[in-house]
């Protein structure tokens, strides 16, 4: 199965750095997927649920929202803060 990298970051640490087979994500424009070899992609997040797919399982974070890119097969995703 083919992976991405992914880095998960809020203002006062590292969440998640590893790699991913998908992650699901709350964009402001909607839900939106991200899998290997997206295309370059910018886009604000909204307070919702971040859903990583790793080979040991899915991880969840509650974000206040914050911002997400894709680029040359990396997924950065800069969180807001954690909600409760």
């Amino acid at each position: 199965m083919a992976n991405m990298t992914i880095e998960i970051l809020s203002p006062s640490k590292a969440l998640l750095k590893g790699e991913a087979s998908e992650v699901i994500a709350p964009s402001v424009a909607g839900e939106v997927g991200i899998l290997p070899q997206h295309t370059e992609y910018l886009t604000a997040l909204q307070e919702g649920k971040l859903i990583v797919k790793q080979a040991d399982g899915a991880k969840e974070f509650n974000i206040t929202g914050g911002l997400l890119t894709v680029e040359s097969n990396k997924v950065t995703v800069l969180v807001d803060g954690l909600a409760a």
